[in-house]
């Protein structure tokens, strides 16, 4: 006789014809097994509804419902089943009972009885065939400081995992979060650990750099995965007349849920005293500032650049206000953050761009920007900062009075101060169009619709393989458009975008966001100096015009060179290329 596991079952009997059947596939299991719990109503017209509150105190439902209806003809007479099944995770171990369920079929009720589930304690080391771990490089850190988490699978090396679910990361309240790594499918390192005198294969599931944030707890909250383990059972005849060679080993899946502890991570207060510019920038970083031209006329606008590049907390701290000369017009920085993981640390540069107008002419120094950090390896505060940089302001050769410029918040204005009325009615129809012929657009919708399929396999292909090489051959052609459609814009605007729109199509570039210096450095060995200090002049002057009327006497005809330079440019990059 083959053993069978056992099955606890329940009947109700609501009438003669109707019965409820409550069971659970087991009621012996281990921590981190699951079992299932199912209710059948036998020839019955509907479901069971049934409240599974009473059983969440010691069981969690992992999933479920789940309907199956299984309809069966013996003998000319029909049997139907009506099956709803969960997956139950047994909260704790030790007996546990299964509480008496009760519900409804249509309008009849019915109530089951208690059923006695015995959960085993895993061994005491802790340790089992398949288990997961969520580890934390640092336990004790500063805020701001990277707690890097990652997850892994042990499993021993003669089991097999059959399945497992998709990994999902939880909510780390407490923390801001930057992805690290994340793979594609399960692979177990070359290396074997050792646990406890047993060899485990590991698998990373994912991992995570954290930033602890002020909040009144920091806990790394608990994750649960389910899998399906590969267990052998060898199965043996008794049959005498049966040798053992031909005995069968058949294998069944055993599903699991496996979970991690919950991890606590204590703040350490940052030593005294504080400085007073400290934004919250813990790591290692350097500062450096440079500007787009040391020299500059009154009323004309120049770019300061402050870039942080480091490892640490970048991207979640912002810069200390600085004092800059009440005769310089300082506008609200840009920012351009990059990203990148260096091995298990998070590191990048950050850029703030600011567009500055010196209102009188004279010798000018941008004050040095400072700021304090707090290296969190040597626990120490550390202070960077960029050298001040001198820059000579000529007189404006404009015909406005000496700092007649435009104030930051009068251009901040100019896009709303004119206000438009439309009193005309908007028409869907005019009253006088004629009918189209209902029968002829069938006709020619449908001719449409059954070509279309052959015409898109022979010329999407064509299009997309041709995509790069046709952007950049239009690219004059489409800036030249742009500059001829859209000339009811701000003329020096419309003349930088047209150039950059057309560098990024011509040489496929990710950003048509430019300035002269970077457009500098790319055309320099593509066209001739000549040509490239005429364009960068160019530039500059569709900055002044943005930015200051020092540029004023330009206006009229910064569209017609900006048209000549970029045919003159697109000339000579094809003769280039050729």
């Amino acid at each position: 006789m083959v053993a069978r596991p056992l099955i606890a079952i329940i009947f109700v009997s609501l009438i003669s014809a109707e019965s409820i059947q409550i069971s659970v596939d087991k009621n012996k299991l281990e921590e981190g097994e699951v079992l299932q719990l199912n209710i059948q109503v036998i020839d019955g017209e509907d479901f069971a509804k049934v409240d599974l509150g009473p059983l969440e105190t010691d069981f969690e439902i992992v999933n479920g419902p789940s309907q199956q209806n299984n309809i069966q003809w013996t003998n000319g007479k029909m049997n139907s089943t009506k099956t709803l099944s969960w997956t139950l995770l047994p909260k704790k171990s030790g007996n546990l009972i299964l509480p008496a369920l009760s519900g409804s079929v249509g309008k009849k009720k019915f109530k089951g009885e208690k059923i006695l589930i015995k959960v085993g304690k895993v061994n005491n080391d802790g340790l089992t065939d398949v288990f997961i771990s969520g580890e934390i490089d640092k336990s004790n850190v500063y805020l701001g400081e990277q707690v890097t988490l990652t997850y892994k699978l042990y499993k021993r090396v003669d089991i097999n995992i059959a399945g497992i679910d998709q990994f999902q990361m939880p909510d780390f309240k407490g923390f801001w979060t930057e992805e690290l790594f994340s793979p594609q499918r399960l692979q177990y390192q070359s290396k074997e650990v050792i646990k406890k005198g047993i060899r485990y294969q590991v698998a990373i599931l994912g991992q995570r750099a954290l930033f602890p944030i002020a909040s009144d707890k920091h806990e790394i909250p608990p994750v649960k995965i389910k899998v399906q383990i590969e267990v052998k059972k060898k199965k043996r005849r008794r049959d005498p007349f049966f040798d053992p060679f031909f005995d069968s080993f058949l294998s069944e899946t055993k599903t699991r849920i496996l979970s991690t502890n919950i991890k606590k991570v204590k703040i350490i207060e940052y030593p005294k005293p504080r400085p007073n510019d400290f934004t919250g920038a813990v790591g290692s970083f350097q500062l450096s500032a440079t500007i787009d031209r040391d020299t500059v006329k009154a009323n004309e606008g120049l770019t300061l650049r402050i870039l942080l590049e480091g490892t640490g907390n970048i991207g979640l701290f912002s810069l200390p206000e600085n004092s800059f000369p009440e005769y310089l017009e300082v506008f609200p920085p840009t920012e351009n953050f990059e990203k990148d993981a260096f091995r298990n640390q998070i590191s990048g540069k950050q850029l703030w761009e600011y567009v500055l107008i010196p209102r009188k002419e004279g010798p000018l120094v941008i004050p040095g920007m400072k700021m304090s950090t707090f290296d969190s390896n040597k626990r120490t505060w550390k202070r960077i900062q960029t050298d001040p940089i001198k820059i000579l302001v000529s007189p404006s050769d404009n015909i406005y009075p000496k700092d007649m410029g435009f104030q930051k918040k009068e251009l901040e204005l100019i896009g709303q101060d004119i206000r438009y009325f439309h009193n005309a009615q908007s028409k869907l129809f005019d009253k006088g169009i004629k009918k189209y012929n209902i029968i002829f657009l069938t006709y020619f919708l449908s001719a449409i619709i059954l070509s279309f399929p052959l015409l898109l396999t022979t010329f999407t292909g064509y299009r997309l393989s041709t995509a790069d090489d046709r952007r950049s051959n239009n690219a004059l052609r489409m800036s030249l458009k742009k500059l001829v459609n859209d000339s009811n814009n701000d003329p020096f605007e419309l003349a930088n975008k047209a150039f950059c729109q057309y560098l990024k199509d011509k040489l496929l570039l990710r950003s048509k966001n430019l300035d002269p210096i970077l457009v500098k450095s790319i055309m320099i060995d593509k066209v001739t100096k000549d040509i490239c200090k005429e364009l960068v002049d160019l530039l500059i002057v569709c900055d002044q015009g943005r930015y200051s009327p020092q540029a004023v006497n330009k206006k009229d005809t910064v569209i017609n060179e900006m048209k000549v330079l970029l045919k003159k440019i697109d000339r000579e990059m094809t003769l280039n290329i050729l």
